[in-house]
């Protein structure tokens, strides 16, 4: 399972959304079999509260992420944490913002090492 978020555009600024200019072949390919959330409202206006919130399916008040540049502490049970308890090996790539960036960058070298998966684009 990957769980791809992008905060950087318009939701309908890719090919698979609609956008006629725009060309988004890698996007739209997985967009094809792909489960996609159309209707999708962030909690806080602040990146870093809102990528927390998501993360542990909770409002930025209950995570105490509020204000940009603060971790999530190591209490709320995140989705990637409720995976790794059944046996799936998780892997955090990117600026999630409730991870130490030295972790994150360690545990995408260490899952880039060990994977069967080489992407194809």
């Amino acid at each position: 399972m990957h769980f791809l978020r992008a905060d950087k555009h318009r939701a309908d600024v890719a090919g698979f959304a609609g956008d006629p200019v725009v060309r988004t072949p890698v996007l739209d390919e997985v967009a094809r079999t792909a489960a996609l959330f159309t209707h999708v409202y962030a909690l806080s206006p602040i990146r870093t509260p809102a990528v927390q919130s998501l993360a542990a399916g909770a409002f930025p008040r209950t995570t105490g992420c509020e204000r940009y540049g603060e971790e999530l502490r190591p209490g709320p049970m995140t989705f990637a944490r409720r995976f790794a308890l059944c046996g799936y090996q998780t892997v955090a790539c990117g600026k999630l913002h409730h991870t130490g960036m030295t972790r994150c960058r360690a545990d995408c070298a260490a899952a880039a090492e060990t994977s069967p998966w080489t992407p194809t684009w």
